[in-house]
Formats: C-alpha cells, structure tokens, sequence
C-alpha cells in the first residue's frame, strides 16, 4: 500500500511541476512565458531568497521548512526563508505599515543563510533586498470575502514590483485553512474552505500572482481522515503541532522549493527531525509509517486542484460526527466526562455516543 501511494505521488507531481513548469491556479497560466521557479542545471549553483509577510499563520506554515531542507540535502548557504509578521496582520493593515514607513516589528529567519542583515528595517527598505520570492497572505478572519482583499493586494503587489532590485522576482499567494467549528468566528472547516477559495480566486483572475500556494486545500484534504474535533487546529485557528505543521511545510516546499531546486520529498519518508519536532506540545497529531503516504497524497492533490476536495475528502468526514445543536433531551457531558444539565456556552460536548458542537 506504501509503495503505491509513494507511487501515485511521484507520479502526480511529476505532473504537476515538471511537465507543467509552474502550478497552475484557478485556470491561470504564469504571467511569463517559462516556469515561475526553474531549475539550473546545477542545483549546487542555486540560490533561493523567499519574503513572507503575514502573521502568525505564516510562521505556522514555515515551521518545518528548513527540516525539509535539510533532507532534501540544500545547504544553509542556498536558501533564506524571511518571515515579516504581526499577530492578526491583514492585507490592509501591510498596506498602511507601508504608506506610514513604520519599522518592522517581528522579522523571524525561519531557515537558511541568506537572511537580511540584522537591523530595524521598515518594509519598504526589506523589499529592496533581492528576493526571488514574495508570499503575501490574507488574515483568517477576512480570508472568505474578497472586499477585504482589494485595494491593499494591488497596492503590496505594485509597491514589490517596484522596490524589489530582482526583475524576474515571484509573487506568491498563500490560501490559508478555515478555522474548526469550535472557533469563535468563521470562516468554518469545509464551508469555510470553499469561501476562502472563491475569494482567492478572484484575487488571482485580476492577475499580479505567479504562484498559488494551496495549504487552506491540503488542511481540508487531511481532515477527512484525521477525524478530530479540533480540525487539526491546536485552538481552533492555528495548525496543530506535528502533522499540520509537516502538511503545510511539505506544501510550501513542493510548490517553491522543489521547482526551484529540481528536488522533490514526494514518495520520500520523512526523517526523524521532522517526525519528532515537537512531540512534547499539544495537541500533538504524529506523522506515522502509516499515515506519512496519505498525507503527502493531500499535499500532491491540493497543488494538481487548489480549489477543489481530494475525492477521498468528499464527504468530509467529521462532519458526519460534528455538528451544531440547538436542543436535545439526551444528557449531555463536557469532554472529560462530567455530566451537564445543560450546556450554557458555546463549546463541544459528548450527546450520546456523538461529539456535539454548541452554538
């Protein structure tokens, strides 16, 4: 079974970046003529600079990158990942960090060497640096309506167009996750999802955006087996430590790394820094000998369908078991077990043999 999922996902992304060159989005083919990111013909004598700005997503889903890295044999000396964040950070509220010059607050190296030197930069003077790469993000909360993407997204894109000293510098988009039903506010798990990818959508058709980076899909695919209230999340918003962390690194690096170095983790085992990398947090979802091949097989299927469910994700499971209710007569009992005469906030209880979500 192993082998046919290690397999099915060389296979597919073989298809996927090299035949193809460049993930293709919602239809949109890259605004160049070649790959956004292309491998040299020697990939000792290849650098890659990335720029994340968003928030506490972002360092979220780069976590794991420089373990990757590591196992796909680059040296620190190739590669610089640069996260500029700010907790709850909108398009909008990096629009106005930029009209204001304001310095930046929180810059995070989250692998590599070639990091920007260490010093108070305000965002303008960062993107000045010679990316290759630049990932913008919407905050979760605004991530299900495109009015809270536009003007800001055309003002970051216009202003690192023109700042940026690399001509052939890359945009890429990160679509983040929806939040678990037990969040106190949407965008919610698969409704949720499907909003945040209309949204992105639209953001992508007025052009601007070389690269989608589809982690929002890869989540989704994934919570169809690994069947938790929580929805993979560690509070209901951010990525739960071990397994999403690996699913949203892995995503990253096959849409910007592995192009841009010709090397791929697909079909490839991850290693015991990856596996064990904080085993002592929780909530804490292993990557196992049996369930590493499934979840690569969410990551290749996010990147060949941003916008669309893993077949094995359709029904998504867990909404067979998590659900919103509004009165019962069957007891009800908290997580730990503890009898209620009535649930009077909202939270998730156990009604029968059933995980319940209240509202």
């Amino acid at each position: 079974m192993h082998k046919q999922l290690k397999r099915f996902a060389l296979v597919l992304l073989a298809g996927i970046i090299w035949s193809c060159g460049l993930l293709r989005a919602a239809g949109l083919a890259a605004a160049s003529d070649g790959p956004a990111l292309s491998p040299t013909d020697d990939p000792q004598d290849t650098t890659l600079r990335v720029l994340c700005i968003g928030n506490s997503y972002t360092l979220d889903a780069t976590r794991y990158l420089e373990r990757m890295a590591q196992q796909a044999g680059l040296g620190a000396a190739q590669y610089g990942i640069c996260c500029v964040v700010h907790g709850g950070a909108s398009l909008e509220y990096w629009s106005n960090h930029l009209t204001q010059n304001r310095e930046i607050e929180e810059m995070y190296g989250m692998g590599g060497s070639l990091q920007p030197e260490n010093k108070h930069w305000t965002l303008r003077e960062l993107l000045r640096e010679p990316w290759d790469v630049v990932v913008l993000q919407q905050c979760s909360k605004q991530s299900d309506n495109y009015s809270f993407y536009s003007p800001h997204a055309d003002m970051l894109v216009n202003t690192i167009r023109q700042e940026c000293p690399n001509p052939e510098v890359k945009l890429a988009w990160h679509m983040t996750w929806s939040h678990a039903l037990t969040f106190s506010c949407k965008p919610y798990s698969r409704k949720g999802w499907k909003n945040i990818g209309e949204a992105v959508q639209q953001l992508l058709g007025g052009g601007g955006f070389d690269v989608l980076i589809p982690s929002g899909t890869a989540i989704q695919n994934a919570r169809a087996f690994t069947d938790d209230y929580q929805e993979l999340t560690r509070d209901g918003t951010h990525i739960a430590y071990g397994a999403g962390h690996y699913l949203l690194a892995l995503t990253w690096f096959e849409t910007l790394v592995a192009p841009a170095f010709g090397v791929s983790l697909m079909g490839v085992p991850p290693s015991a820094a990856l596996c064990e990398a904080n085993a002592d947090k929780r909530p804490f979802f292993p990557v196992t000998e049996e369930n590493w091949a499934k979840f690569q097989e969410c990551v290749a299927c996010a990147i060949a369908s941003p916008f669309e469910l893993a077949p094995f994700a359709i029904p998504y499971k867990s909404s067979q078991h998590l659900y919103r209710l509004r009165f019962t007569e069957e007891p009800l009992y908290d997580l730990s077990g503890r009898r209620l005469s009535r649930p009077l906030v909202k939270g998730m209880y156990i009604c029968g043999k059933e995980k319940c979500f209240v509202r």
